[in-house]
């Protein structure tokens, strides 16, 4: 991994310990075990130790320790700690790196992840849950393969700082590349590990100083990310971090006062499940906005631009009207973490005053996850305000992370995440690849909306929500009770289906409460893998489209049958919204 030999002995244990790491999680390589491969204390190690799945220094000291080696142990400090952090992480297997650097959300366990998703799948059958995460085919692994190489060359060549900042500015180059985001915005742009995490971060930075407490309005959080109230409270939302394997979920962040912050949602669906009109929603927020104001608190607000049923609210006019009427109290964050949003809509957005929080790792197709955060005018200048982070952030925030203002701020913090960066090559891959395939690409996306769409109208039970008039990508169905009484799975026999589904190699979006305890609906979403994959295959864009739904609503059907019935919900005001009443029964 490295011709000069700087970090050679640490990057073969990363390598021999990566692979023990993956079999351990019930992860088929296809590979032949290698000669000198891990012995039985470093087995056991990989069985045992969540640091493992890190990217920092407790990862290269997980690797110390199994190995138990003084050679190496001597290597790791002559090099240097931060350059033996990334060798330790270079080293790994591309299986392995395509994963590290996330969060507890992507550790398999019986070789899949908490999503009930693989840890990759080199040829999957029918890839259509880019609203949910996207497993890794053998196109990404080539992707991640590619890349690892060119960094550890970078690093062996240029030594640590050099490739660092390199390889900072080809991710930042990703995330332009993946929005078509013009290259003077490079400077904005902070990465992160998620979306979820991005919240973390923008709490952090905004007002930096002012000394006054601060209201955080979300907007649809159940349809955002479970972690997303705790994220943007300044609470640890998982046990097993980018940075850290130590911590509880709920554990506020060294440096954050929870105290100091309050989190309110503003729901976007009625109590029986429907879309709350625009104006209704717009209302609650602004009444939380002025009451913060009033009480004498900065707000940050969150926009929903695409949950996770693609709704959108509120829009552009709406962020221009309020940071116009409260410049100096008032910021706000766009969610486009569904990465269904244009270049235009984030340029928009952020003339607007608001900054745009973006993902890699939904439409675009790159395994979970990876995300990023433009900055607007007034996040700028609190940046350049702020003298230090707060130190809880160093559990998933590098330095590399940070746009050049910020970077004085994450002294301490670790230089790079490599994995982070990985997937954001993997998102630039399929976005340009499905940018190159032009107009065939548009024809494919139509076709698999319209046959997604059509074959599971036919299926019986099945009651299709409504697309949203902005983006028709994401198509969510209820499942109707066999008993014809008004009656619709909850998240939990959603879950089985969903289970059923996805282990057959038919992969969908997960199951998404429309109101707590209520009714759920499953999703199919067409994302940029799926359309290149239509394109690459060579076949009449219609027919493909309509075998990959066929097989898909095949094993929806085979999973309704595995569902438990007692995991029913009653759902008579949702379905006479979407039903005719002569369908009801």
């Amino acid at each position: 991994m490295n011709e000069q030999g700087g970090g050679g002995r640490v990057a073969a244990l990363a390598h021999r310990l990566g692979t023990a790491t993956l079999v351990h999680a019930g992860v088929r390589t296809g590979d032949a075990p290698a000669a000198g491969g891990p012995d039985a204390r470093e087995r056991s190690h990989a069985a045992c130790d969540p640091a493992l799945w890190t990217v920092g220094r407790e990862r290269l000291h997980a690797l110390l320790r199994a190995a138990d080696d003084p050679t190496t142990t001597a290597e790791a400090s002559a090099i240097g700690i931060e350059r033996a952090v990334v060798e330790a992480v270079l080293g790994a297997p591309a299986e392995l790196l395509v994963l590290l650097g996330g969060d507890s959300r992507v550790i398999p366990a019986d070789g899949r992840n908490p999503y009930g998703l693989p840890a990759f799948d080199r040829e999957p059958r029918v890839r259509l849950s880019s609203c949910t995460a996207s497993t890794p085919d053998a196109r990404a692994l080539t992707t991640v393969g590619g890349w690892q190489r060119q960094a550890a060359g970078r690093l062996a060549r240029d030594g640590l700082d050099a490739a660092v900042g390199a390889l900072r500015a080809g991710g930042v180059a990703d995330v332009r590349r993946c929005f078509d985001l013009p290259e003077v915005l490079a400077d904005r742009i902070a990465l992160s590990p998620s979306g979820t995490d991005a919240a973390s971060l923008v709490t952090a930075v905004a007002f930096s100083g002012s000394g006054r407490p601060l209201r955080i309005i979300l907007v649809g959080s159940g349809e955002s990310g479970a972690g997303t109230a705790l994220a943007a409270g300044g609470r640890r939302f998982r046990d097993v971090a980018p940075f850290t394997a130590a911590g509880a979920v709920g554990d506020p962040l060294l440096g954050i006062d929870p105290a100091a912050i309050t989190v309110v949602d503003v729901a976007l669906r009625d109590g029986a499940g429907r879309p709350r009109r625009a104006f209704d929603v717009e209302a609650e927020i602004e009444a939380h906005l002025e009451a913060g104001i009033d009480a004498a608190a900065d707000v940050l607000v969150g926009v929903m631009y695409g949950s996770k049923t693609g709704i959108r609210v509120p829009d552009r006019e709406w962020v221009r009207r309020w940071r116009s009427r409260h410049p100096d109290r008032l910021r706000i964050i766009v969610d486009a973490a569904q990465g269904r949003v244009s270049g235009r809509d984030t340029a928009e957005f952020l003339d607007a005053g608001a900054s745009v929080l973006l993902s890699g790792s939904k439409a675009h197709g790159a395994p979970p996850f990876c995300g990023a955060v433009v900055f607007d005018a007034s996040l700028v200048a609190d940046s350049e305000r702020l003298s230090r982070l707060p130190a809880g952030l160093a559990c998933s925030v590098a330095r590399a992370d940070l746009p050049p203002m910020l970077r004085h701020a994450g002294d301490g913090f670790e230089p790079i995440n490599l994995g982070l960066l990985a997937r954001w090559r993997v998102a630039a891959d399929e976005s340009e690849r499905s940018r190159d395939y032009g107009r065939s690409a548009l024809v494919a996306r139509r076709a698999l909306v319209a046959a997604c769409r059509s074959a599971l109208a036919d299926l019986e039970n099945i009651v299709l929500l409504p697309p949203t008039p902005a983006d028709d990508t994401i198509v969510s169905f209820l499942v109707r009770s066999e008993y014809g009484d008004h009656r619709v799975f909850g998240k939990a026999g959603c879950r089985q289906i969903y289970d059923a589904v996805v282990a057959n190699g038919v992969y969908i979006g997960q199951p998404v409460e429309l109101t707590a305890g209520g009714p759920a609906v499953l999703r199919v979403a067409v994302g940029t893998a799926t359309v290149n994959a239509t394109v690459a295959s060579g076949s009449d864009p219609v027919r493909y489209a309509s075998g990959q739904a066929a097989i898909a609503v095949d094993a929806i059907r085979d999973g309704i049958l595995t569902a438990d019935q007692v995991g029913t919900v009653r759902a008579e005001p949702l379905l006479r919204s979407l039903l005719e009443p002569s369908l009801l029964g």
